[in-house]
């Protein structure tokens, strides 16, 4: 395979993975401002249809703005301007038709029904449901939150206009619960302090052990058990972050809860689907608070190896990258993933499945990354003026580095996220960005750098090279762009990765935790 190739597999796979850490952008592209646009600008009309439109359009088009701004500030922001537009448009839906509810529809039974469900019932419905879905997934909770949801809910259970939207509130009520236990009261409020968010917790937990046994008969309770799942375990798992919890204290109980109740709903279409995910959790968990992790995963890893050298099949990799994220959460990170990539790179390598062999590329270039992590990184380069920089009077400082080209469609696709990372970490923290240019055509990287107004300085691999200076790129073997490398105030990596998502959550450990004042 020629080197041109390998490059552009090398950038496929970077497209992937940032499909999967896309987490910290911040900016919006003109595509998806219009898409922001489409869920929170509630049109001007009293038409009906159009309203319903409008809130269908955040029903069918919710994932696309869930890949792009998942995460971030931004994700929170997008959350309120959401449901304070929801609220808006069904309560207008609401005074615009009569409170008569039509003949109710069979209740979804998968979340692929629920979509084609909010289509067949009538606008009464429609709106009451969409009203409790924005009351019950607003941030925007002042003290008196709870009461007034529960009230809200009481309200509608008087006369529902549908079976569903009664269940749908008393579920959404038990959910949300969860989420008041451990998020701010308010918009840039403080946070609840530990001991009232566990105590919060557990109450929920017991709330909703009980109405689960009261209600375990009813046809409906199945959708409102992945309702309450999610909101459940991210719950969890905020708590033991926050106070001094053994990981998987609260999460590996909720989890153990939920495996349970899915195993006595086998029937629902969705079951085996549920299951798989509760298990690969458990999994996570029992490794994660094992006496020795690293034995525990070794183990994992056997097991792993023994499975695929029976016999492989198109969705093998879906196997690796469940013990992959589970290596990410370890503490030995770094041993447990190189562990791991050569175990299985060998058996994916000899497969005659083309798309299996593809990812031996990718994990290739994961283990150049971990072969980089600790190290102390050397960098001298000259930048196209002329201007000499050498990584070592650097020293004190946070510095990120980026290799990319002008040819390199995933590079120039970081450049807005590269921008706002800069203007808030340079500004804030004086973490430098050092962009390493390995672009043979320095006409297009001067235009380039010029159009863009790239404040943060570039080197040339090429320039440095025709100077005599030592070549980082051929000395690290880095040949798959964008590669970020996160270099600490003693010069040495702390974690490299393809494009800065795989290494922005490291930043902040850096830094001393401030104290609140």
């Amino acid at each position: 395979m020629n080197t041109r190739i390998r490059i552009l597999l090398a950038c496929l796979f970077t497209l992937c993975t940032q499909a999967l850490y896309a987490q910290e952008q911040e900016t919006l592209d003109a595509e998806t401002q219009k898409l922001w646009d489409a869920h929170t600008v509630v049109p001007k009309t009293d038409d009906v249809k159009e309203l319903r439109a409008f809130l269908q359009y955040g029903s069918d088009n919710w994932l696309q703005m869930n890949g792009r701004i998942r995460g971030t500030e931004t994700w929170q922001r997008f959350h309120l301007a959401k449901n304070d537009a929801t609220f808006e448009a069904a309560n207008r839906m609401l005074a615009l038709v009569k409170d008569e509810p039509g003949e109710e529809p069979p209740p979804p039974k998968t979340f692929a029904d629920f979509f084609q469900w909010d289509q067949e019932i009538d606008d009464v419905t429609f709106a009451l449901h969409k009203k409790i879905f924005a009351f019950g997934g607003s941030r925007k909770r002042d003290s008196d939150w709870a009461r007034k949801f529960r009230n809200f809910i009481d309200e509608i259970k008087k006369n529902p206009a549908h079976k569903y939207v009664e269940k749908f509130a008393e579920h959404s009520w038990y959910a949300q619960h969860f989420n008041a236990a451990v998020w701010p009261n308010d918009v840039g409020g403080d946070e609840p302090v530990f001991e009232e968010s566990l105590r919060a917790y557990q109450e929920s937990y017991e709330n909703l052990k009980c109405y689960y046994a009261e209600n375990n008969g009813d046809p409906y309770i199945k959708f409102g058990i992945d309702n309450w799942k999610t909101p459940h375990v991210q719950a969890a798992e905020i708590l033991e972050g926050r106070g001094k919890l053994k990981k998987g204290t609260l999460a590996k109980p909720a989890l153990e809860f939920y495996r349970d109740l899915y195993e006595k709903h086998k029937d629902a279409p969705e079951a085996d689907g549920w299951l798989r995910n509760i298990n690969n959790d458990l999994v996570k968990y029992d490794v994660l608070t094992a006496d020795d992790p690293y034995a525990a995963f070794q183990v994992k890893v056997e097991e792993l190896r023994q499975t695929l050298e029976t016999g492989l099949d198109e969705n093998s990799w879906l196997k690796v990258n469940g013990l992959h994220q589970i290596a990410e959460e370890m503490g030995s990170r770094k041993e447990a993933l190189r562990l791991l990539l050569t175990t299985v790179r060998p058996i994916f390598e000899a497969s005659e499945d083309e798309k299996l062999r593809d990812w031996v590329i990718g994990y290739d270039i994961q283990l150049k990354h971990l072969a980089l992590e600790g190290i102390a990184f050397e960098l001298e380069a000259v930048t196209l003026d002329g201007t000499k920089i050498n990584l070592q009077d650097y020293r004190g400082k946070v510095v990120v580095l980026d290799y990319w080209a002008t040819w390199c469609g995933p590079c120039v696709g970081d450049m807005p996220i590269l921008k706002t990372f800069y203007e808030h970490w340079h500004k804030d923290r004086g973490v430098e960005l050092i962009g390493i240019s390995v672009d043979d055509d320095l006409d297009a990287l001067k235009e380039f750098l010029e159009k863009e107004q790239i404040p943060w300085p570039n080197v040339s691999e090429k320039l440095s090279k025709e100077q005599n200076l030592p070549s980082s790129q051929e000395q690290y073997t880095i040949n798959a762009y964008p590669t970020t490398i996160l270099i600490d105030q003693t010069g040495k990596v702390v974690r490299a990765g393809n494009g800065l998502y795989s290494i922005i959550r490291e930043i902040s450990k850096l830094f001393p935790v401030e104290d609140k004042k």
